[in-house]
């Protein structure tokens, strides 16, 4: 009962608030442009203040409007009014903002925002909690840049209306060219009176976008990261010392494998270099669990941790995801089903057929 009319709304204005589906249809949307021969300018907006700016006089009356319980919206505004804190020595009284942290918060910010990006035009929007990001394609960069200015001065103005301003110091915006090409003109993009600066990398939604597209700075990253986490776990255990090696396997698992899962789905996808380096991360990982020496053959390590080799693991999730989308998604499970049923050669010009009808049409469905 509390969730319906929160479902209801949120399906059906243009941000799907989902992050992996947000992940997923921002990379596919990029990719097909690019095979199609256009050009992406995406613009990834950042809020002043995001939570703590939220109105929540506002916020309650926009969880009214959309049919919550009257009961329900009241306590939800009396839980986040006169809210005291105190670290030991100061304390202050808070009536505005939702707290940082907190497990309904980003559900309530998806609510406070839905509107947002909902008159868009041309371009398209897409979002999840306090991340934005506004997208526009075709060949001529001109006229894309000036679609999104128009559109950034509009959402500029939606946000003023509910207290929240975009940060013009933070936002970025990044080019995605076909075949790597270089761009014949660089476009230049305000928020008020002050200019986005265009990277060459930005991470959005957990990922590092590039713009080769081929995300060698996220794996860069995710490498880094997990390195960092195995060599913390020599520290907790020694020879005849230390957690015992199914501890040390439930951290590994809890801790450092999660980061490396982490949309594996979209960068990992037909990415052998890249599955390589992770995997020599897990054998690392397996050997100071397990006390194993640097000898000890792979398959053993995964067989006595029962700990799936990184390529099997991604299949794994991969599958998952897959069924997930095909039981939420009744457009996408009629796409999978109907090419199932298709041989080998049929599959792809069927493919090849989907791409371009959905060149002219809204490109969303997961690779």
């Amino acid at each position: 009962m509390v969730t319906h009319p929160y479902d209801q709304q949120l399906q059906s204005n243009n941000n799907n608030n989902n992050n992996n589906g947000r992940r997923h249809s921002s990379h596919n949307e990029i990719t097909l442009q690019q095979t199609m021969g256009n050009s992406t300018i995406c613009v990834f907006l950042d809020l002043c203040g995001a939570y703590n700016s939220v109105n929540i006089s506002k916020l309650t009356h926009k969880l009214t409007e959309i049919g919550t319980p009257p009961y329900i919206a009241l306590w939800i505004g009396s839980f986040f009014i006169n809210k005291h804190y105190f670290d030991g020595i100061h304390s202050a009284v808070g009536n505005r903002g939702l707290d940082q942290g907190s497990t309904i918060s980003p559900l309530l910010f998806n609510i406070y925002t839905s509107h947002i990006g909902g008159l868009l035009g041309e371009c398209k929007m897409s979002g999840f909690a306090d991340d934005f990001s506004i997208r526009a394609h075709g060949r001529d960069m001109v006229l894309e840049a000036s679609k999104l200015q128009r559109e950034l001065d509009h959402l500029t103005f939606q946000f003023e209306e509910i207290d929240l301003q975009i940060n013009p110091n933070k936002s970025k915006f990044m080019v995605f060219l076909p075949n790597r090409s270089r761009p014949s003109v660089i476009p230049i993009l305000h928020i008020g009176q002050e200019r986005i600066q265009l990277v060459e990398s930005h991470k959005y939604l957990g990922l590092t976008f590039d713009k080769d597209g081929n995300w060698n700075k996220h794996i860069e990253n995710v490498v880094n990261a997990s390195s960092q986490d195995v060599t913390a776990m020599k520290f907790l255990k020694g020879s005849n010392w230390g957690n015992n090696p199914k501890t040390q396997l439930i951290l590994y698992k809890a801790v450092c494998r999660p980061k490396m899962e982490y949309a594996s789905t979209i960068y990992l996808w037909k990415n052998d270099p890249a599955l390589k380096k992770l995997q020599v991360i897990q054998n690392k990982a397996l050997r100071h669990a397990l006390g194993a020496v640097r000898t000890t053959p792979v398959n053993s390590l995964h067989a006595a941790s029962a700990v799936l080799p990184i390529r099997h693991r991604v299949d794994e999730i991969s599958l998952k995801t897959t069924n997930k989308y095909c039981s939420t998604s009744p457009t996408i499970s009629a796409q999978y089903h109907e090419m199932s049923c298709l041989p080998s050669r049929g599959r792809q010009e069927k493919i090849k057929q989907e791409i371009q009808f959905e060149g002219r049409e809204q490109y969303d469905i997961i690779s």
